[in-house]
Parts: C-alpha cells; sequence; structure tokens
C-alpha cells in the first residue's frame, strides 16, 4: 500500500508541474477565476475615496471601507481568501492599479513550483532492501476489552468441551400428570 501510494505522489507531482506551465498568468486559474468574478461585481458598486488609503464602497443599501495599506476591508472576504474581493477591486481600480497584485503570494506560480520542487525519488523493490540487524518491530499484543466476566470458568486444552452424564430430551414424549394420556402435559390438559 505505501509503495502505491508513493507511485501516485511521483505522478501527480510530474503532473502538477505541467500544470504549472499550462498557467495563462502569474496567477493560479482557480484565483483568476475568483478574480475575474469580483471584477464583474464591482461594476455595481459606487466608491468615496479620502485621497489617502481609505475607500467607503457602497453596494446597494450596504457599506463597505477598505484600506490598502493595511489590507484590511470590512467585507473581509480578502482577508479570509486572500483574493480581493469586489470592494478592493474597485478601489484598486479607482486609483489606476491592476488588483492582481493584491492577491495573496500563496496563490502565485513561484509559491506553487516551491511546494514541488523537491522530488521523491525512485527506489528499489522492498525485497532488494539491505537486511538490518535489528529486531524486527512487532504488532502489539491484543488487550482484553472491558466485560462482564464469564460465568463458566475456562476450561483447558485436555478437559472435553462438553458434560458428559446430561440426556436431552430428544425423542421423549409428553406424558399429562392428570390424565396420563401421552401428546400434551399438565398446562394444556382439557380434562
Amino acid at each position: 500500500m505505501l509503495e502505491e501510494i508513493r507511485r501516485k505522489i511521483m505522478t501527480r507531482q510530474v503532473d502538477m508541474l505541467k500544470f504549472a506551465d499550462t498557467w495563462k498568468s502569474d496567477i493560479s486559474p482557480m484565483a483568476r477565476i475568483l478574480l475575474e468574478y469580483s471584477k464583474e461585481l464591482a461594476r455595481k458598486c459606487t466608491v468615496l475615496w479620502n485621497d489617502d488609503v481609505g475607500f467607503e464602497i457602497g453596494e446597494g443599501l450596504h457599506k463597505h471601507v477598505v484600506d490598502l495599506t493595511d489590507k484590511v476591508s470590512t467585507f473581509r472576504a480578502w482577508k479570509l481568501r486572500g483574493i480581493p474581493c469586489q470592494h478592493v477591486v474597485l478601489a484598486y481600480y479607482h486609483i489606476n492599479k491592476e488588483p492582481e497584485q493584491a492577491v495573496e503570494h500563496w496563490y502565485k506560480r513561484d509559491t506553487f513550483l516551491k511546494a514541488y520542487k523537491y522530488f521523491i525519488q525512485p527506489m528499489t523493490n522492498m525485497k532488494m532492501w539491505p537486511e538490518t540487524d535489528n529486531p524486527k518491530i512487532e504488532p502489539p499484543k491484543p488487550k482484553p476489552m472491558p466485560h462482564r466476566p464469564h460465568r463458566n470458568r475456562t476450561k483447558g486444552k485436555d478437559e472435553p468441551k462438553k458434560k458428559y452424564g446430561k440426556l436431552s430430551k430428544c425423542g421423549v414424549k409428553m406424558t399429562c400428570s392428570k390424565c396420563h394420556q401421552q401428546r400434551h402435559n399438565k398446562r394444556y390438559c382439557k380434562a
């Protein structure tokens, strides 16, 4: 099982590096989709700027404050996701800057490539590994689980499993103690 996991990780690492080559920009495709969606939503908002770093973004009846130096928005989606929300996008457009520079570094291509930089090296078969002098690791011995104690004592290996001398009632016909007839007992007697 561990061998299969190692092989899957090796192939996944190569696939992820090939996937990074298909990116059209420095930002990951998933982050790009969310950023484009925020750009569409920013068209419906209005902006008020204090000529410094504070912005008041109106969206219908709601108003949100954006501070670009501290990277804070009262909408809080920018802080949670690391991708600018529609309010931050509108603030960046208002000062003639691209909102792509507000995307956090963990969505960038360089960070993605650093994550897959170290490769898992190929290995020989497990049978070809060198033997060690250390003792083999055994699984732990099973512990008895807590439960009610047994009613009967545990019998030894040389003791018989069944008691001898006790007869079964198989084949015995019932006889009534009142009328002395067979096929019923005292409980179901009609006499």
